[in-house]
């Protein structure tokens, strides 16, 4: 189970405390492995427990970011032997 969490930044605010305290309220989801990006016009980020990231449930929390864009991903590809089987 993860958080993925957004703040956006206002020109008073402090993101960096906020997102902080967003990830405090959902501790319950697992803090052990945080990943994400920050940027002048927000923060976004995944959160999990650490077994979560082991490769046999899904791997590491994943925040990508090009240029403008940000995606945060929390997946898990099941029935990987089948796939590549078929492929």
């Amino acid at each position: 189970m993860s958080s993925v969490l957004g703040w956006f930044r206002s020109q008073s605010d402090d993101s960096a405390c906020r997102f902080e305290q967003g990830l405090g309220l959902l501790a319950h989801r697992g803090t052990e492995q945080v990943d994400g990006v920050s940027s002048p016009s927000g923060i976004l980020g995944v959160a999990r427990y650490g077994w979560e990231c082991d490769q046999s449930v899904a791997g590491p929390a994943q925040v990508v970011a090009s240029g403008d864009w940000v995606a945060v991903a929390d997946a898990v590809l099941y029935y990987q032997d089948d796939l590549r089987r078929r492929l």
